[in-house]
């Protein structure tokens, strides 16, 4: 992460139990890991009936560009996002995979910066909020005896369930 710290803004370095470690813009990676979605987005102490839940209109590059242009290793289980400030989100690689991932950095139709703050921000589909993660700078394969838990597991000790009806019931019930 040392070598992301004297980087240009937007810029990621992909690393760890790689084929071919590499550094690239946002610019350089949309050229063909491009992906324009609409995508949920709901709070982890998001209660049912609660309103901290939405749909939005996203634009960034999938997770799986960044891994197909690096070549995971054989073994790597577990994917670490790291923000410019040192903040990390460890998952297990097949947990993120398995989702639409992606590194936005435009939400709906404006520039992450202008309307929640940062370069670019980590979204995982049917995944809390919780896990996001803003400014990445790295992003580092490895291979753990153990991978983390999984989100929305018991053992990650937050069992709730991130589902698109979470904020919708309570409009469910006035029609």
């Amino acid at each position: 992460a040392e070598a992301s710290a004297q980087a240009a803004p937007g810029t990621i370095t992909v690393s760890g139990a790689v084929e071919a470690s590499y550094q690239a813009t946002l610019d350089e990676l949309s050229e063909t890991g491009k992906a324009h979605v609409t995508m949920g987005c709901s709070c982890g102490g998001n209660p049912a009936d609660g309103l901290s839940s939405i749909n939005a209109e996203v634009e960034g590059i999938t997770v799986r560009h960044i891994l197909e242009r690096a070549g995971v290793s054989e073994g790597a289980n577990t994917i670490v996002f790291t923000s410019s400030d040192g903040y990390e989100v460890a998952l297990p690689l097949k947990y993120v995979t398995q989702r639409f991932s992606l590194i936005v950095h435009n939400v709906n139709g404006e520039a992450i910066g202008d309307s929640i703050g940062g370069v670019n921000q980590l979204w995982l589909g049917s995944t809390s909020a919780r896990y996001f993660a803003r400014d990445v700078v790295a992003v580092t394969l490895e291979q753990r005896e153990t991978p983390p838990p999984a989100p929305g597991t018991e053992e990650a000790g937050d069992t709730y369930a991130n589902l698109p009806n979470v904020s919708v019931q309570s409009g469910v019930s006035a029609l």
